[in-house]
């Protein structure tokens, strides 16, 4: 798998280095706002918000289409909640997955007009690092108590190469451009294959052109 990482870093730095003197380029970053999807997520599994950072370049193919391939640090997961009230014994937690990825999403850009662009593409991602962290507290007749615990996930617990597909639309403004992307995995997050678990994530993000 760090054969695969790495190799996915240079093709996606080959294709940086190849548009860098072309087209456009800019840093990124803004809300993922993730989930899991897929037919053994749990029912109480709700949106994790979540934070995303990277950097993007330009390959132009002529004035409407071009390519662009970018490199992200993406923050994902889901949490859910529940409770427990019984005879004068109440009990809540919320838990939170989180997954941190290194990311390359590569995209077909369809630039309408000067400001408006479209795009679509797809992308493959490494798992790095994750916890998962479950808040509770309880309440026993007035009496409360509270705390949080923390279980890492490691690159044995889980399927470490993520990919899937990203559509979206944004807006350049000057120097500066806001968009939103919607990206769905299509690999289960089960390192045996035998549970249907995968991510998926809408980003809203802000960006800087050089």
């Amino acid at each position: 798998m760090r054969k695969t990482l790495l190799s996915l870093i240079l093709s996606v730095f080959v294709l940086l280095n190849l548009s860098f003197a072309q087209g456009e380029k800019g840093v990124l970053f803004g809300i993922n706002v993730a989930n899991l999807h897929g037919d053994d997520v749990s029912e109480n599994a709700d949106p994790r918000t979540a934070y995303a950072i990277g950097f993007y370049s330009t390959i132009p193919i002529n004035d409407l289409l071009s390519i662009r391939p970018e490199l992200f640090y993406s923050m994902k997961g889901s949490t859910s909640k529940s409770s427990y009230d019984m005879n004068g014994y109440k009990e809540t937690w919320e838990s939170t997955i989180k997954l941190n990825y290194v990311e390359v999403p590569v995209l077909a850009v369809v630039n309408l007009a000067s400001l408006i662009e479209i795009f679509g593409g797809a992308y493959v991602a490494y798992f790095l690092n994750g916890e998962t962290e479950t808040k509770w507290t309880t309440d026993y007749n007035g009496t409360k108590d509270s705390g949080t615990n923390t279980d890492d996930i490691k690159s044995d617990d889980i399927e470490n190469l993520d990919y899937g597909i990203v559509a979206g639309a944004a807006v350049r403004l000057g120097m500066f451009r806001v968009g939103v992307r919607y990206s769905v995995g299509m690999a289960t997050l089960d390192n045996d294959g035998k549970a249907d678990i995968k991510n998926a994530m809408i980003q809203l993000l802000g960006g800087i052109i050089f």
